[in-house]
């Protein structure tokens, strides 16, 4: 399956993709305009069907062409995990959102070693690094860390003062 983490600042996954053949890595972590407004969606489960779901959400497809293209018996598979200004949501493969009354979150196969790491205080990659170090469905290539990306890019997010 995956790993992706987010809390309400970023988000983090892992890269590792498992299919009909040996393992490659993927781009897990979208950056999309949705109701004029910047979202993060990190995939996990079908990622070439969560694909679809993305497509959906940038206006591509229509809801009726998305319940066509992703059968039944994938859409159980799909989830993607958002981050919006409004906080953190689930959309699933029919295209339901619910969102999350939580701060933060994790999805897929190494979501109990991210959420607990992230409550221990790791940063988002480190929580990816240590799913990935139990989790043989997770893992990152080899030559890049686990994707990160802020919901406001770091050097337009205000600097905190020391002890605020």
């Amino acid at each position: 399956m995956t790993t992706v983490v987010a809390n309400l600042e970023a988000m983090a996954a892992d890269h590792r993709c498992t299919s009909e053949g040996p393992i490659c890595h993927v781009k897990k972590i979208y950056r999309l305009t949705v109701d004029g407004e910047e979202r993060l969606y990190g995939l996990c489960g079908e990622v070439m069907m969560a694909l679809y779901v993305i497509e959906w959400l940038q206006g591509k497809r229509d809801k009726e062409a998305l319940h066509k293209a992703i059968g039944i018996e994938q859409r159980a598979n799909i989830a993607l995990l958002e981050l919006s200004h409004d906080g953190l949501a689930l959309i699933d493969g029919w295209g339901m959102r619910m969102p999350l009354l939580d701060r933060c979150y994790a999805i897929g196969s190494g979501a109990g070693a991210a959420i607990v790491s992230l409550r221990r205080g790791a940063e988002l990659r480190d929580c990816i690094r240590d799913a990935a170090a139990i989790d043989e469905a997770s893992g990152t290539h080899p030559d890049f860390p686990p994707e990160l990306e802020y919901l406001t890019p770091k050097e337009l997010t205000p600097k905190r003062r020391r002890g605020k």
